[in-house]
């Protein structure tokens, strides 16, 4: 009894017991107009709504250098925009210039040694096949171990000089991502730190 009152009440509600109007369409006719064609745009315009809130980096990136040295320069301020690579800050690199430039001379006379040496080699390598008693194999060993030493002196250089390459490269420190400066923590003059 209780769901067939409740079903009169929903109908009730919904109009099943009014009497309906019919909709008579013979009576809605187009506008003739007078003959005129329009042309209609469609524009979109910006909405603008002013609300108080606070603001939050999607991503935040924080910079720091990889060694400690003195700043030189900084080349943008908070609010600037960055692109991906851009310079934002240069450290001292007198230090590490002379570093490479002093690797790079060991790279020199490593490799001006090896060439002495494998030429010595070659040398007593070409009298031992002519002549076996005339080098002693001590001296074939004594050559032997000199070229091994100059070959390791010669990649030990190159290695030197690689990684003084790197320590340069690491005076420089760019934006790895586009976006705005928020904030400088720090003014030439300053020492910058790791982390």
């Amino acid at each position: 009894a209780a769901l067939v009152l409740l079903g009169v009440v929903m109908a009730y509600l919904a109009g099943y017991f009014e009497e309906k109007i019919p909709i008579d369409f013979r009576r809605v006719l187009p506008h003739a107009g007078d003959g005129e064609s329009l042309v209609v745009k469609v524009n979109t315009e910006p909405l603008v709504e002013r609300a108080a809130g606070t603001l939050r980096a999607k991503v935040e990136t924080v910079i720091s250098p990889l060694i400690t040295a003195t700043i030189s320069s900084i080349a943008v301020w908070a609010g600037d925009e960055v692109e991906p690579g851009e310079v934002l800050v240069s450290l001292d690199a007198r230090e590490l210039k002379a570093r490479l430039d002093q690797a790079r001379q060991s790279v020199v006379s490593a490799r001006a040694q090896l060439t002495r040496t494998e030429k010595e080699a070659q040398r007593v390598q070409r009298i031992f096949k002519s002549d076996p008693g005339a080098i002693s194999k001590a001296e074939r060993d004594r050559i032997e171990a000199a070229l091994s030493t100059a070959r390791a002196r010669s990649i030990s250089a190159q290695r030197y000089e690689d990684e003084a390459r790197t320590a340069l490269s690491y005076s420089k420190l760019t934006s790895p991502i586009a976006g705005r400066i928020v904030e400088r923590y720090a003014d030439p003059g300053d020492t910058a730190r790791p982390g």
